[in-house]
C-alpha cells in the first residue's frame, strides 16, 4: 500500500478493500516464498509472538540485500504489514479497518481495530511498525511494537483516565 497525497479517499478505500480481500492468498504466497529460501532460523511463520522475531530477521536479511525475493520493496512492506497485523489479530482478535480521518497519521491505511480488551480509540498500524524498523533497525523492535498494543487494554487505559 502506497499512500499518495493526490489519491482520493475513494481510491484509498479501494486499495484498502483489495488489501483485505487478498489477505489470505497474499500471506500464503509470502510465507511460501520465505519457505523456499530454506533459511531454517526464520521458520516457522505460524503467527505466534515468537514468529515476530523471525519476521524481524527476514526484514534484516531483505533490507541488507542478503536474500533475494521477487517482491518489490513496496510489496515486501505490505507483506510484512499484513503478517504483523494478522499475528496481532490471531492472538488478540480484531478486525481490519480503514483510517478515513485525514487528521490521523494513519490516514488512508489499513489498521487493526476492535482488538479484544483494547480501548476502542486505539488501532494498530502495522505499516508504521515496519517503517520504524526500517529506519531504526533495533533488535526486538518489531515484537515490542506489536506487543506494546497489549498495554492499551481497557483495564489499563481506564486506570490512567
Amino acid at each position: 500500500m502506497n499512500q499518495n497525497k493526490e489519491e482520493s479517499i475513494d481510491e484509498l478505500r479501494k486499495n484498502y478493500e483489495i488489501f483485505v480481500f487478498e489477505m489470505d492468498d497474499a500471506l500464503e504466497s509470502f510465507i511460501d516464498s520465505i519457505v523456499k529460501l530454506k533459511i531454517s532460523e526464520v521458520l516457522p511463520l505460524d503467527y505466534s509472538w515468537e514468529s515476530l522475531n523471525r519476521i524481524e530477521s527476514i526484514c534484516e536479511l531483505y533490507l541488507d540485500g542478503k536474500i533475494f525475493m521477487e517482491l518489490l520493496p513496496e510489496l515486501f512492506r505490505t507483506s510484512i504489514a499484513r503478517y504483523l497485523g494478522e499475528t496481532l489479530k490471531k492472538n488478540m482478535g480484531g478486525v481490519w479497518t480503514f483510517c478515513d480521518n485525514p487528521k490521523e497519521f494513519a490516514y488512508g491505511f489499513p489498521e487493526l481495530g476492535e482488538i479484544d480488551n483494547m480501548n476502542p480509540k486505539y488501532a494498530y498500524n502495522s505499516f508504521d511498525t515496519f517503517d520504524t524498523f526500517k529506519i531504526r533497525r533495533k533488535k526486538g523492535l518489531i515484537r515490542r511494537a506489536v506487543e506494546s498494543h497489549l498495554d492499551y487494554t481497557l483495564d489499563k487505559t481506564n486506570q490512567k483516565n
